[in-house]
């Protein structure tokens, strides 16, 4: 028997079940732990500028899904290891990544501003572009990038998103945001 599996999201996707390869009644999900100590919030569920709610992510943008930022590696200072990733955004579009040290929720753009400075600052990460499975990638050495503006101390909890162009967008106001993570950070 031949068994194939397919990667899906962050999602590892292995067809099986009794009459397969005929029915795929069962589908076993492996899905890779998330990076301990950080936390997604800010999913577009409700509050959509445009009614434009999305289950798993940011509010919907113009491929339809909502922009979806997820974590790997650890929260440790030490290892300096973390990878946030931002997909489902469109192809080959500019975005930045940027970190506060305090939450909000509004309506920004087409999406929602979950991330805003607090008394710890905000910092700006370069601007890139989305690659062409339209997804941007921070880290590793994210805590090198941003030492010399902010400090991300042990116990520390920082909030993470990014925001893209998203020129044909639902709302229309040519830019869109992913949810946010927040990341409590470990010696």
């Amino acid at each position: 028997m031949l068994t194939m599996a397919a990667a899906l999201r962050n999602s590892i996707m292995i067809p099986g079940g009794e009459n397969y390869p005929v029915l795929m009644s069962d589908v076993i999900a492996f899905v890779p732990e998330a990076c301990a100590g950080a936390e997604p919030y800010c999913l577009c569920t409700f509050d959509a500028p445009c009614g434009n709610t999305s289950a798993g992510g940011g509010c919907t943008n113009a491929t339809g899904a909502g922009g979806r930022l997820t974590g790997s590696g650890t929260a440790s200072l030490a290892a300096d290891d973390l990878v946030l990733v931002g997909d489902d955004v469109p192809v080959d579009t500019p975005g930045v990544a940027f970190t506060g040290s305090a939450s909000i929720r509004v309506p920004f753009g087409d999406g929602q501003l979950c991330v805003i400075a607090g008394v710890r600052g905000l910092y700006r990460f370069g601007p890139q572009a989305s690659s062409s499975n339209g997804s941007f990638q921070l880290g590793p050495g994210i805590v090198s990038q941003s030492s010399h503006a902010i400090t991300i101390a042990a116990g520390s909890t920082w909030n993470f998103q990014f925001v893209f162009r998203d020129p044909l967008g639902p709302c229309g106001y040519g830019f869109n945001t992913t949810n946010a993570l927040a990341v409590t950070w470990a010696p």
